[in-house]
């Protein structure tokens, strides 16, 4: 039944392609006679023909040739075609035909298209052969791979062919049906990766279409078929060539110019996006001449994909219309540039093609902090209908129309007075001056005073953002100020037990974690945790990543076994409710990695940590301050593994890139001094390390204050210089303040205390003091061993130590014992070879030499 069936939907096809737009739906409809499958495949059909690939050499006049009509039979029934077994035909186009095949070795299913032999010609088949040598040269994860290519023999004659990995999976276009915006412009941003890819290694795709982009069960997109791609270093007489599918081709493509080059692809990918998210293609070119398709693309302006469908953001109809244009040097000059715009609007930020005006930089800023306010609450420009949708689920949720009516209120005043915030950036209100982002927080906070008096609801969210902005530009206390009003305020207007008062209280739980205050802040956490679990319209995810606040304390206070259990259990709770790559997936999993570091599981924090940078690099740009952050931990991991030069080399990238972005007088930015200073120090660069940690000393003590976990592990730091310096008595001094301050605040649990009593310990006991060094060592084990597992590399090095202290102390049999408790782990963390292994088996020889006499 199907054979028949096929060749009269042939038969059909081909008659409809003479015919009028109208005439063509009757005829149809009169051929299939209801028959709804013979009907599908017809249409099948004359998409296929208006969608078709030209063929190089074609007249630029004539419509395309319709694929799958006349396509050649190529040996149908061939076993095996260039020494790879056919198992079964997937297709055929103008160019050839595709099979299903096994190569033998390595054995593996492969894509085998062959070229047909009637368009291959001398100078064809010697462009085929550079090409593909240049194809083969694409390594990309969201490329096909090309294994070979070469020439083979079929039906007498000698057909170019590629074999090419089998890719299973639907077309782009049929799997972002199920997808939202948010998802389909992911995809896309993931094919223009794969394209510049392409781009780099000198190869202009050509044909980039929906069809030709297949999309695999985990989601990964495949770009397919570079049939008709181009080397750039090819000879120049093939640039004017016609090559493409005529509603994706760019409009010097069409005019077979020589002007065409990479732009092209960038114009093609601006129609896929187009299509994604308008559910249309800009031009209707079906049915036109290539001359035609070409006036139309030029003279007909592009409709706003906002036209199709008005909630989508305007960020992307800017971005949509910059990648259509019809002058190739108004165009994204890359498919880098296309991506890193589609990135932007991801996370929020302000896109390159949209004017920055103060109102819209702060409104993007405002997006990207969301996590700053609670359900239903805007971060800085809240719009009426982002909260309308939120009201309409308070309503679903039985709290009843007037808590929906409050809320659409609520939003509407905050937009009143941010609006009115954002009005005075403009340099006409502000008597031609440019305001300063601090400027234009502090003239809110200000404003805020006065006019959102008496208006509790809306001054909790406004300060909530407030303290978030301020947190962020290093400037802490007045985010405590403003997040403490947040939390009266959030008190007043919502009652104490609210979900929205409980997320002001972990906002000021955050901002006190950051200056150091973990005792006020571990109960303040602990009530809101609660309050998120009693509360019937907590959104899940806040709760699993209120989590993350006590995870920290703990970390940051010596609990390192407790700060990994919860943020493991939290990173895996808002995996499972809003994915892998999600910026607060990526916050916890991030902390959670820092933990591991914490806790001597460096193998496995380096793992994390290279997940961390992927994602956040591929989702929010290599110099987003998240990803920079990311690469620092992965930088410090590497250095306490030994890796000094490698973590020095990948320190100086993290400072330079913080610097850049976040100026010279940021603690992001001292904190990248210090650690690029630890690595220096490890390497023997004594003058640039000193530098570089008293600068990031007097930063921290200026910006933190004294009593700051980073001032003090930079103080302790500088001690270590010092002594390395031969200044004994500086350094003896520094170490003994730094151990101080700390046992103040943390009781000495916290693990950067334990590095500085074993480092003024090892100083005492170097210049001839073990018996002052002796309790120093004990105290140390102690507290590793009441918050560390057993075996623990920290634990063994400290006692390693210790036991060197002993053996000054002529003390042998505690020595031996606490020496040969830790070689063995010494020995298999780091291997037999490394200085800490050889130091340790060179005290063992000592004692046992000692033991001899």
């Amino acid at each position: 039944m199907l054979l028949p069936m096929r060749s009269e939907a042939h038969e059909i096809a081909r008659a409809a392609l003479s015919l009028s737009e109208d005439a063509r739906t009757r005829f149809i409809d009169d051929s299939c006679a209801g028959d709804a499958a013979l009907r599908t495949r017809v249409e099948s059909l004359l998409q296929l023909e208006a969608d078709a690939t030209l063929l190089p050499d074609e007249q630029s006049e004539r419509v395309l040739a319709p694929i799958g009509l006349d396509a050649p039979a190529l040996n149908a029934h061939a076993e095996s075609i260039g020494g790879f077994a056919i198992i079964e035909r997937l297709g055929s186009g103008a160019m050839g035909i595709v099979y299903l095949a096994e190569q033998p070795s390595p054995r593996r299913r492969i894509a085998l298209k062959i070229i047909r032999a009637e368009i291959v010609t001398d100078a064809v088949r010697e462009r085929f052969e550079h090409e593909t040598r240049v194809l083969a040269r694409l390594k990309h994860p969201n490329i096909a791979s090309i294994y070979q290519a070469g020439t083979a023999q079929v039906d007498g004659q000698p057909c170019p062919f590629f074999a090419m990995e089998f890719v299973e999976g639907e077309t782009l276009d049929a799997h972002a049906r199920a997808l939202d915006v948010r998802e389909r412009v992911e995809l896309v941003a993931r094919v223009c990766d794969a394209v510049e890819h392409a781009h780099q290694r000198g190869v202009v795709h050509r044909d980039l279409k929906p069809a030709n982009i297949l999309v695999e069960a985990d989601g990964q997109p495949k770009v397919l078929d570079f049939g008709v791609a181009r080397a750039l270093d090819a000879d120049a007489g093939t640039a004017g060539e016609l090559a493409g599918t005529v509603p994706y081709m760019a409009p010097e493509q069409l005019a077979c110019s020589d002007e065409a080059d990479t732009r092209v692809d960038v114009y093609a990918l601006g129609v896929i996006l187009y299509e994604l998210l308008a559910g249309a293609r800009p031009h209707d070119t079906k049915g036109l001449g290539i001359a035609e398709a070409e006036r139309r693309v030029r003279t007909s302006p592009v409709r706003s994909i906002r036209a199709h469908d008005a909630d989508l953001p305007r960020d992307l109809d800017a971005i949509v219309l910059r990648a259509l244009a019809v002058d190739a040097g108004q165009r994204y000059q890359s498919p880098n540039e296309l991506a890193a715009d589609l990135r932007r609007n991801l996370r929020h930020e302000p896109v390159s093609v949209r004017a920055r005006t103060p109102a819209y930089v702060f409104g993007r800023f405002a997006r990207r902090n969301p996590g700053a306010v609670g359900a239903g609450v805007a971060a800085a420009v809240l719009l009426v209908a982002g909260v309308a949708g939120v009201a309409w689920q308070a309503v679903e949720a039985t709290r009843g129309w007037a808590r929906a009516e409050a809320e659409a209120e609520r939003a509407e005043a905050i937009n009143d007075f941010l609006a009115s915030m954002l009005a005075s950036a403009d340099p006409e209100v502000a008597l031609g001056e440019e305001l300063t982002v601090r400027e234009l927080l502090d003239d809110a906070a200000r404003n805020a005073e006065v006019e959102l008096r008496g208006r509790p609801t809306i001054e909790s969210s406004v300060r909530m953002t407030l303290s978030q902005t301020y947190g962020g530009l290093g400037r802490l206390e007045e985010a405590e100020r403003n997040a403490r009003r947040a939390v009266e305020l959030s008190r007043d207007a919502f009652g104490p037990d609210d979900a929205r008062t409980a997320l002001a209280m972990l906002r000021l739980t955050g901002v006190l974690n950051d200056r150091g205050a973990y005792e006020d802040s571990e109960p303040i956490a602990r009530r809101a945790i609660a309050i998120l679990e009693r509360a019937r319209d907590a959104d899940p995810v806040d709760v699993a990543s209120a989590q993350g606040e006590l995870a920290r304390i703990a970390h940051d206070l010596g609990r390192p076994e407790e700060a990994v259990e919860r943020w493991g259990e939290a990173l895996e709770r808002v995996r499972a409710l809003v994915g892998g790559d999600d910026p607060q997936t990526l916050v916890l999993q991030h902390n959670f990695g820092s933990a591991l570091g914490a806790m001597g599981r460096f193998d496995e924090a380096v793992e994390v940590f290279e997940d961390v940078v992927e994602r956040r690099s591929r989702t929010m740009g290599d110099e987003h301050p998240q990803t920079i952050g990311a690469r620092s931990m992965l930088a410090g991991v590497r250095q306490k593994m030994g890796l000094d030069a490698e973590a020095a080399e990948q320190f100086r990238i993290v400072l330079d890139a913080r610097r850049r972005v976040l100026g010279d007088d940021h603690h992001a930015t001292y904190t990248a001094m210090g650690n690029l200073a630890v690595a220096l120090i490890n390497l023997g660069e004594l003058d640039e390390a000193e530098s570089l940690t008293r600068t990031a000393l007097d930063g921290y003590t200026r910006i933190l204050g004294e009593d700051h976990a980073k001032t003090l592990v930079t103080m302790g730091n500088l001690a270590y210089m010092l002594e390395d310096r031969g200044k004994d008595d500086q350094a003896a001094a520094l170490y003994r303040k730094t151990i101080a301050i700390r046992e103040r605040s943390t009781g000495g649990r916290d693990p950067e205390t334990w590095s500085t009593y074993n480092n003024l310990a090892m100083l005492l006991q170097r210049t001839g003091k073990p018996e002052e060094a002796r309790p120093l060592y004990e105290r140390v084990i102690r507290l590793c061993e009441e918050s560390l597992p057993e075996g623990h590399i920290y634990t063994a090095l400290f006692r390693n130590n210790y036991g060197s202290c002993l053996l000054d102390l002529n003390l042998h049999e505690l020595a031996r014992e606490h020496l040969m408790r830790s070689h063995d782990v010494i020995v298999a963390r780091f291997g037999p070879e490394h200085q800490r292994s050889v130091t340790s088996a060179e005290r063992l020889e000592r004692l046992d030499a000692i033991a001899s006499r």
